[in-house]
């Protein structure tokens, strides 16, 4: 693509000019400092993008209501066609025509254009001096990727969804976050898992209520046994006193029996096995005794600890010893706020003392300087620099503009003489006329069997290219309609459709141009020749005509220019008026200025903003001491109150030794607590120790209480009730059969009180009435007891049930542990989602890769050559970044230097053949013009000329606009096409 001409109906300061590019490939754009060189690139740029409604009206006119241009360029697909583009139409889009009348508008341009945007074509295809100078103002560090970075990219779009994607993602999850949504879903779970814990301990509780439960219900059935058991024996007891005396009757008949020479009823082996019980029982007897004295020390011992430890006060120490982490880190954090306080004083003193104003430290505490003074001091420097520059500027005019008209006088006497008669000059326009008709038709004709051929070729390779592009859209919309199945994501969703339209309209669009070009050649028709006259006589019928035009045209200019010339200098005189003036109303504002701010009188007025964001900052820094200082003293009262806390606490508790240090006292307080827990540690340890001796004594009881019952089941097996009668009665036995009759009536007798083996029992242990009546009491106390005991028993297992119903009726458990779950399916489901994000950025970032390697090879290897041309072979070899490592160059010697190692110069020559390589690698698909604004101005003449040489190599393939306000360097292009943008109408020089 190449620019033809350019009309600049309005921007900025330009007003209905006209730029006139030629059909050469490299036109050197001249122009003095604010000539307006900026405002034509920018309006190139317009006409190619556009603008936003707000930069639009920053470069309306103001003389003029136009606001656009016309800009004619050459396809090398379409042909010649004209961009038309106003700020009051269409909303300052685009329109296109081309030379069949056809209209089209600004995605059709976006087509010509490759889809490339803006950013796009500055950061590939233009460069200015202002590049070169943000290089310079970078650290060494940074630079080769400065180097490297530019252009290879490229694509707004691409750099757009990468950002989504890492902004997604961050969203998701971060590893030290807590606004990410993953990370507030692991505070919520481990918040959950906390309160699962607690009802987990509830869990256990309820279990251990259970069993108490059972062992409630287990000694209430006891008792509910026993209280039966004994009002069974009170009733049997009590018909005992009613039979005593039959009874007595028959134990005097038993005592006759007795003495009577018969067998009496005796156990067999009844001595032996009587005396080993006794054997047992006696070392029972013993040991119950010495277990019944520890049992009585121990509870002595667990009373005596627990009235020692009933007045310790246990909670007030526990509270005490928990605020002393939090003092200690007080103390630490008042002595960093005081050095911090300090430090910040001594910072703000310095910098005061730096700016040699002779202000305190309080006076510029004092000081008010409003928001809108910022703005007033870059106005009142602005308008100093601007004073300055006018001046100057002032004086170059108008000394310009004399020694101008001056030639303009010389060069309009000379260019008259050499004007053609008007007849001759027709005579000559007709014979050349009919020559261009003939060349026309034989180029037409030629043109149109070329185009042909061509044609026939191109059609094959883009019907290729369309379809691997419709192959390569459909793979792409299909890998990302899978992702949308598994994510539901609509961003992929989006992303599908587009592949899919994208792939589909370049192949109807491709199949559609195929067609129409068809169609065009189709059209061609035969054409005839007309008779002309010899070459020798039209070349010099052309060198005639062509040297009348340039003398009529240069005569016609050089009027308008003695015109301009002569407004021109009237303008410069009346604007210096105009700027003394204003220069004398500028001094009183800055008089002004310095009665209200008496420090600035030995400040130069350029220095004022620098000095007002600097005192600015200091204030802003003082802001902070207020703030310090209350923060500290806010630390000194927790502190304070802590000490009286302890102090009050060793007042109130009567210590034997009391501490003079703090810490001391905290030490103490620690101590005591210690000793504490170690006391009811013991009191638990006896108090487990009665259990067990409790235990082991009941164990003792019921053995004691067996063996019992086995001697009373001896002697009842020989009726006697001690063991000096179990004895007598193994001698006299024989005797009881005498009176066996006189027994039997009695037995029939009682028969309805007792049964039998009772009634045998009372005969073999005849009881006394006192004894029974003793027994009668002891079983109604002992009733008594046990039913008190029943409804102790009764109370707690009611207490005890209703806390296990509670207990057994809450659902927190399940509740919390179904929440767990729930969470934890979300948690998943998140982590799913980022992991589809996080895939997305990797895949999007490897594909970036992989296009910087498919072009860096070739763009270090342009670069290399270019830079060895413009070092004069000093520099052969360029190894591109690497593994952390900047750019490096090897010279002639095979001597490396990295980036941070080259002269600035050498590295300014570096930046320009990486940008060159850059432009014309990326650019091999699309040839656009190449913009380049005073990039090479610190080039000494050597390497001016080799870069000229490069530049002439470039412009055969892509069309150079090169801007300059530097006459030398415009010398050195010889004959190269030429504009100057000193004037309304620009001047062309061949």
């Amino acid at each position: 693509m190449k620019f033809l001409q350019a009309t600049i109906y309005g921007f900025g300061k330009w007003v209905d000019f006209h730029l006139d590019f030629t059909d050469e490939s490299f036109v050197t754009i001249y122009g003095e400092n604010e000539s307006g060189k900026t405002t034509v690139q920018r309006f190139l740029m317009f006409m190619l993008f556009g603008l936003p409604p707000k930069e639009r009206d920053f470069y309306q006119p103001k003389t003029s209501s136009k606001m656009g241009g016309i800009l004619t360029v050459r396809d090398p697909k379409i042909g010649e066609f004209t961009i038309e583009r106003f700020h009051e139409n269409r909303n300052g889009a685009a329109k296109c025509y081309t030379p069949d009348g056809n209209e089209f508008d600004e995605g059709w341009l976006q087509e010509r254009l490759s889809g490339i945007d803006k950013a796009t074509y500055q950061a590939i295809f233009s460069f200015s001096a202002l590049d070169l100078m943000t290089i310079q103002g970078m650290t060494e560090d940074d630079l080769s990727e400065v180097l490297l970075g530019i252009g290879l990219t490229g694509s707004a779009q691409i750099q757009n969804i990468e950002k989504r994607l890492e902004q997604k993602v961050n969203e998701y999850f971060k590893p030290n976050g807590r606004n990410p949504i993953v990370n507030q879903q692991l505070a919520k779970l481990e918040h959950i898992q906390k309160e699962l814990s607690h009802h987990q301990h509830e869990e256990a509780a309820y279990r251990e209520k259970k069993n108490i439960l059972l062992t409630l219900e287990d000694e209430l059935n006891v008792l509910i046994d026993t209280i039966k058991k004994e009002r069974e024996q009170l009733y049997q007891l009590e018909k005992i006193v009613q039979v005593l005396p039959q009874l007595e009757e028959y134990n005097e008949n038993q005592a006759k029996l007795a003495k009577l020479p018969e067998e009496i009823p005796f156990p067999e082996d009844g001595r032996k096995r009587y005396e080993l019980l006794k054997e047992k029982q006696l070392p029972l007897q013993s040991e119950m005794s010495v277990l019944k004295n520890n049992h009585d020390r121990l509870k002595q011992e667990i009373l005596e600890l627990e009235q020692h430890i009933t007045n310790f006060p246990y909670e007030e120490i526990r509270q005490i010893l928990q605020q002393a982490s939090k003092h200690n880190s007080n103390e630490t954090e008042v002595q960093k706020l005081k050095e911090t306080i300090n430090r910040l004083q001594d910072e703000l003193s310095s910098r005061i003392t730096d700016l040699h104003i002779g202000l305190s430290l309080k006076e510029v505490q004092q000081l008010n300087l409003p928001f809108h003074l910022e703005k007033h001091w870059s106005g009142l420097k602005t308008e100093a620099e601007k004073f300055s520059r006018e001046y100057e500027a002032l004086a170059k005019s108008l000394q310009l503009i004399k020694s101008r008209k001056m030639v303009l006088e010389e060069q309009k006497e000379s260019i008259s003489s050499k004007l053609l008669p008007i007849s001759q000059r027709r005579e000559l326009e007709d014979l050349i006329d009919t020559a261009k008709e003939n060349k026309v038709l034989e180029g037409l004709q030629l043109e149109a069997e070329q185009e042909q051929q061509s044609w026939e070729k191109r059609k094959k390779k883009s019907a290729k290219i369309a379809n691997v592009l419709l192959g390569m859209s459909s793979l792409v919309a299909a890998f990302f309609l899978v992702l949308t199945f598994f994510t539901k994501y609509q961003l992929f969703l989006n992303i599908t459709l587009i592949s899919i339209v994208f792939g589909c309209v370049q192949w109807l669009w491709n199949k559609k141009s195929a067609e129409k070009m068809e169609w065009m050649l189709q059209q061609a028709f035969p054409m005839q020749l007309v008779s002309s006259a010899s070459p020798e006589e039209i070349r010099d019928a052309e060198e005639l005509l062509e040297n009348d035009a340039k003398c009529k045209q240069e005569l016609q200019l050089l009027e308008e220019k003695l015109k301009d010339c002569e407004l021109q200098e009237n303008s410069l005189q009346e604007q210096k008026i105009l700027l003394d003036n204003q220069e004398a109303s500028f001094s009183k504002e800055l008089f002004h200025q310095e009665e209200l701010y008496p420090f600035l009188q030995h400040i130069d007025v350029t220095y004022w903003p620098d000095l007002y964001h600097s005192l600015k900052a200091i204030i802003q820094e003082m802001k902070k001491l207020p703030l310090l200082q209350h923060d500290e003293e806010e630390l000194q009262r927790n502190i304070l109150q802590f000490q009286t806390l302890v102090n009050t606490h060793f007042e109130i508790n009567a210590y034997e030794t009391v501490p003079k240090t703090f810490s001391g006292k905290l030490d103490m307080l620690a101590q005591e607590l210690e000793k504490f827990k170690d006391i009811e540690r013991e009191i638990q340890q006896k108090k487990d120790l009665l259990e067990t001796i409790k235990e082991q004594l009941q164990t003792n009881k019921l053995q004691y209480v067996t063996i019992e019952r086995e001697i009373i089941e001896l002697w009842k097996m020989a009726n006697v009730d001690s063991e000096e009668e179990f004895y007598q009665r193994n001698k006299e036995g024989i005797e009881r059969s005498e009176l066996i009759l006189a027994c039997e009536r009695i037995k029939i007798q009682t028969a309805s009180y007792f049964p039998k083996d009772k009634w045998e029992e009372l005969v073999i242990s005849p009881p006394k009435r006192s004894t029974i009546e003793l027994k009668i009491n002891e079983v109604k106390e002992s009733m008594k007891q046990n039913e008190a005991i029943k409804e102790r028993t009764l109370q707690l297992l009611a207490e005890e049930r209703a806390e296990f119903n509670r207990l057994e009726s809450s659902e927190n458990y399940s509740l919390t542990l179904h929440k767990f779950q729930q969470e934890q399916e979300r948690l998943k489901k998140l982590a799913k989602e980022w992991a589809v994000y996080k895939a997305a950025k990797e895949l999007l970032s490897a594909t970036k890769d992989r296009y910087k390697e498919k072009y860096l090879s070739r763009v270090i290897e342009k670069t290399l050559t270019f830079f060895e041309i413009l070092t004069d072979g000093t520099y052969q070899m360029i190894y591109p970044p690497a593994n952390g490592k900047p750019f490096i160059v090897e010279d002639r010697n095979h001597i490396r230097y990295s980036v941070k190692e080259l002269s600035q110069g050498t590295i300014n020559q570096l930046y320009i053949s990486l940008r060159l390589a850059i432009s014309e690698v990326m650019g091999e698909e699309l040839r656009v013009p190449f913009i380049m604004d005073d990039a090479f101005v610190h080039f000494d003449k050597a390497r001016l000329n080799r870069m000229i040489g490069i530049l002439e190599g470039i412009s055969k393939n892509h069309q150079i606009l090169l801007f300059t306000c530097k006459q030398e360097v415009l010398e050195e292009f010889g004959e190269k096409n030429r504009i100057k943008l000193t004037n309304p109408v620009p001047i062309m020089e061949n």
